[in-house]
């Protein structure tokens, strides 16, 4: 999810908590950080604790434990290592260094800064001159820490109740219910926990009008007469966020029950193969449900095989598939059903039970049958389960599972009175395209992709969006084999011709390593041990990333020409291409980054020179930094941003400065076993 979008995410979660749990800001809070930054040139990670008094003028004092190295560092560091945490980033007042050699802060936190200290889930940098450390925190005040994954320290935080959060990431299997008597918030934000029954205990009873809430967990294999997951029949509110509940069974209320004139708030959740055996509500069984961005699926009961609602039911952008029920996937006994967006399909049995006079349709709705009672236009009854294009269940990217929306699906664009909500389950921004997609899935345009040699001879990606095509066999001066016609198809050809991007490795060994070297070379610099006495310079490095760039130009010239997309005898691509110079430590470099971004100038000035359309630079912020120093010399070139590993990761690329300090315009990340690109 981008990170926009995530902040539109957690503020809805934010106000849904604080309804729930209120935890006061505190006078003074003792965090601990678990440090992410490298110190030094070799690295190290250690722990420190910072005391931050959040009420005015004071001191942060800062104890760094076990790291092996503390040496000066610019502040590029923390752009080069801590990047992937930049969307929670508090930048704290200025500093300065006691004698001791702890930081203090000059001015005082700001409102602000005093919240988000307070909040936690945030990432702080203290700044003292050229040392820069920056860490999450995972200690905020007023909130209890799991840090070590078992029942019994997971019991013994439930039992303060407030919020619980986790500093650890494991699967908890449960030997007894865990209790909660008091209003309480269990969140695994930034950490993957499992709460696992074995198929044997209930997960959670919620008593005493306690009011409970989980963010970002899977609640699995529960099993309990009442709520497998959570019993909350005797308990207050539920509410669940980012989490999964799956495989859980009861007698009424598989994953969860909920009490009497209480409310079940779903959001961006996903319930899985719960099953109600002996009543009503295979995934939910409660007072009043409403579910917005969730995906139910395969869940069972006699009545409401999804969720049986006594008293009142709202669904909106939400996607039931495949649930089974005697009676209907959903059921609602009394009171008003509220659907928007919705998705209803393939259930055994019906798709609804609900009384005709309490629905409210408010368009963009699907149903497979005509059990719903829709009744707006831009609804429809009777859809065909193939014509809704629904995927699998699977990871598509954020917290949860979805099942995605296939191209051809009647749900795209044709969701009605959205945003809000603002992303879909994932965290994705609606609208994608015209309009919001019904369902829980907002589908995204088809990615581009970028392959080279080691896809020779294919396969390649069916299909893309647009085609990016390495012209070197991943070193410099090494051509693509696979580049123009020969044996196999042409990368050239699959990508397009003419629309083709096209990237270039690049590199500086240095005289030692090269062959090719550009020693006695006059233009466009004058690299000649007469006149500068070593062929080690800066002049050098240019001339090498120069002659770099140009063999791999008409490396893409020849396989043009192979083509039958430019004459022969040509010296030039027969459109201004985009350009992309790849810069990966995989390839030889300097110790000496002064003499890596003269290499990086004579490579971007030769493209330029020979007409690309623009010219950028593909790496990662890390990268980046052990190459080039994070120099600001090409803070005008775009961005071609590596690493990610979904879409959803991608995206949120795209709303950061790109590592050469200009902005992001191409997100790489892994889809179908290839390397899949969005423009941002």
């Amino acid at each position: 999810m981008t990170f926009r979008s995530r902040a539109i995410v957690m503020l809805s979660v934010a106000l849904v908590l604080s309804a729930l749990v209120v935890v006061g800001p505190a006078q003074a809070a003792t965090l601990g950080v678990q440090w992410q930054a490298a110190v030094g040139p070799r690295g190290a990670n250690g722990t420190a604790e910072i005391s931050i008094d959040t009420s005015g003028p004071g001191a942060i004092s800062v104890s760094l434990k076990g790291l092996g190295h503390e040496l000066a560092y610019s502040e590029t560091l923390y752009r080069g290592t801590c990047a992937k945490l930049s969307a929670k980033l508090v930048v704290l007042p200025t500093l300065k260094t006691t004698p001791s050699g702890t930081f203090e802060r000059i001015d005082a936190l700001t409102p602000g800064q005093a919240a988000a200290v307070n909040n936690g889930g945030a990432v702080v940098r203290l700044v003292s001159g050229h040392r820069v450390s920056c860490g999450a925190f995972v200690s905020p005040a007023g909130v209890a820490i799991v840090t070590t994954c078992d029942q019994g320290r997971l019991a013994s935080a439930l039992g303060a109740g407030g919020m619980v959060r986790f500093a650890c990431d494991a699967t908890i299997t449960l030997t007894s219910t865990l209790q909660v008597s008091k209003p309480t918030v269990l969140d695994a934000t930034d950490h993957a926990v499992t709460i696992d029954g074995g198929g044997k205990v209930g997960l959670f009873s919620v008593g005493g009008g306690a009011t409970f809430a989980i963010v970002n967990l899977t609640l699995q294999n529960g099993s309990a007469s009442v709520g497998g997951a959570i019993d909350a029949s005797h308990g207050g509110s539920v509410t669940v966020v980012n989490a999964t509940l799956a495989h859980n069974s009861a007698g009424a209320g598989g994953a969860i029950a909920g009490g009497a004139n209480a409310s079940v708030t779903i959001l961006a959740s996903t319930f899985v193969d719960n099953t109600a055996s002996g009543g009503d509500g295979g995934a939910i069984n409660g007072s009043t449900v409403s579910a917005t961005n969730s995906t139910f699926v395969g869940n069972q009961a006699g009545h409401g095989g999804a969720i049986y609602a006594a008293s009142g039911l709202t669904l909106i952008n939400s996607t039931f598939e495949n649930n089974v029920a005697a009676g209907a996937s959903v059921s609602l006994d009394g009171g008003r059903a509220t659907l928007r967006n919705t998705i209803m399909a393939g259930a055994t049995g019906s798709q609804c039970e609900l009384p005709a006079s309490t629905i409210s349709d408010q368009g963009g709705n699907f149903s497979t049958d005509g059990s719903c009672g829709l009744s707006q236009t831009s609804s429809h009854t009777n859809a065909a389960v193939a014509a809704l294009g629904l995927a699998p269940l699977a990871d598509n990217g954020g917290p949860t599972e979805t099942v995605a929306l296939l191209p051809a699906s009647l749900a795209v664009n044709a969701g009605v009175a959205c945003p809000p909500p603002a992303t879909d389950q994932r965290g994705v921004a609606r609208p994608q395209g015209a309009a919001c997609d019904s369902g829980a899935f907002e589908a995204e345009p088809t990615p581009g992709y970028d392959i080279s040699y080691p896809q020779c001879g294919g396969p390649f990606p069916a299909s893309p969006a647009f085609g990016i095509v390495g012209v070197n066999g991943g070193r410099v001066f090494s051509p693509n084999p696979c580049l123009g016609t020969g044996a196999v198809m042409a990368e050239l050809a699959w990508a397009g011709g003419t629309s083709v991007q096209l990237y270039a490795n690049t590199g500086n060994p240095g005289p030692a390593l090269s062959t090719h070297w550009p020693n006695g070379q006059t233009s466009p610099r004058a690299c000649n041990t007469a006149t500068s006495q070593s062929a080690d310079t800066a002049d050098c490095a240019y001339d090498y990333g120069w002659n770099g760039a140009a063999d791999s130009y008409q490396a893409a010239v020849g396989a043009y020409i192979s083509l039958g997309l430019a004459p022969q005898g040509t010296t030039r691509t027969p459109a201004a291409d985009v350009w992309w110079l790849d810069v990966e430590t995989t390839n030889s470099w300097r110790d000496d980054v002064s003499l890596n971004v003269a290499a990086l100038q004579g490579a971007i000035a030769y493209l330029q020179s020979a007409g690309a359309a623009s010219v950028g630079f593909y790496s990662t912020a890390y990268q980046w930094n052990v190459i080039t120093g994070s120099t600001l010399v090409f803070a005008t070139a775009p961005s071609w941003v590596a690493g990610s590993v979904t879409a959803t990761q991608a995206r949120a690329t795209c709303d950061a400065i790109g590592f050469t300090g200009g902005l992001v315009q191409i997100a790489q990340y892994a889809a179908n076993g290839f390397d899949a690109d969005l423009i941002c």
